[in-house]
């Protein structure tokens, strides 16, 4: 603490306000001291602002990508259905009902190749009861 009655050390003449490095001194001294008043409050103000943009960026990013999937979706159901009308037309049978007939065609494969064993060997197989006849 300064006493009223002393001046500071090295303070003499150059109380003067019309001394411009002294102006410029006190000048800088004081933005010195408002900016780190100020710096705290500027910080935090900077880190909400950078946080609000991050989530509208990633609120936008899902739209985006939200978006893109459903209109995949609508593009892939728009071909399956146009890709089976072509089939209906051309009587093209689908992937399902062919693989039904693969089933079909092991089972009778399999018969055929125990028929031929069967012969083969000498020995008269059991006849199958037939599963297409109706009592």
């Amino acid at each position: 603490m300064i006493d009223e009655g002393m001046e500071p050390i090295g303070e003499g003449s150059a109380r003067s306000s019309d001394n411009p490095a002294r102006k410029l001194f006190l000048a800088w001294l004081g933005a010195m001291a408002t900016a780190y008043d100020t710096t705290e409050d500027t910080f935090e103000r900077f880190v909400r602002r950078g946080e609000q943009v991050q989530d509208e960026l990633e609120h936008r990013t899902q739209d985006v990508t939200g978006g893109a999937e459903s209109a995949n979706m609508r593009m892939r159901d728009s071909i399956q259905m146009l890709s089976q009308t072509i089939r209906d037309q051309l009587n093209v049978p689908s992937k399902t009902e062919i693989d039904a007939i693969n089933v079909k065609l092991n089972i009778v494969l399999r018969k055929l190749d125990d028929l031929s064993m069967a012969q083969t060997m000498g020995v008269t197989p059991p006849p199958e009861p037939p599963s297409d006849i109706v009592p």
